[in-house]
């Protein structure tokens, strides 16, 4: 496996990683296949395979599968020493409405997760609820307060995911990772 080194951030990420929206699923009782019914033994089998392949970054996000990507991601990652690894969630920016619910969504995430912290925090979805320039400038910045006075342990680097503009990583504890 071939890795990348993001010196600020002092993380080594393998080139390939595990996203987590697609996972294997089980059959309702009527037969169907339902989103939100995560094989939890066939997610932690793919997710050993990835590891002793050499992959060491996950993500997953909020939505995926009802909630339970971020679950079974958290069983699956459970028995690994946590160093090993790297993980990053999303917070869903469109579900947001005050700095306030991202706490409570983070305090969610890191539940479902059984984490203490994720190594990265992608904002998801920016550019679906209110326009560019009005989500940075007037919401973003107090989300980014809200987490990082109240979670600092949480989250060790906040994402912005947004393809058309050039916003840098931000890590909480020594800021720009450009």
């Amino acid at each position: 496996m071939k890795y990348r080194e993001i010196p600020r951030a002092g993380a080594k990420l393998s080139v390939l990683g595990m996203g987590c929206m697609r996972l294997p699923l089980l059959k309702a009782p009527d037969g169907s296949v339902d989103n939100n019914l995560v094989d939890q033994e066939a997610t932690s089998l793919l997710v050993q395979k990835a590891i002793d392949a050499g992959v060491n970054y996950f993500y997953t996000a909020y939505p995926y599968h009802g909630g339970n990507s971020e679950v079974a991601l958290g069983k699956a990652l459970k028995p690994m020493k946590r160093d090993s690894f790297y993980l990053t969630t999303k917070l869903p920016m469109w579900l947001v409405k005050s700095p306030d619910d991202a706490e409570r969504f983070l305090t969610e995430q890191l539940e479902r997760l059984q984490m203490d912290y994720v190594d990265f925090y992608f904002f998801h979805g920016l550019l679906e609820r209110f326009a560019v320039t009005h989500k940075l400038k007037n919401f973003t910045g107090p989300v980014l307060l809200c987490l990082v006075s109240k979670h600092l342990g949480g989250i060790h680097f906040v994402v912005h995911v947004v393809s058309f503009l050039a916003l840098p990583p931000y890590s909480l504890r020594s800021g720009p990772l450009n």
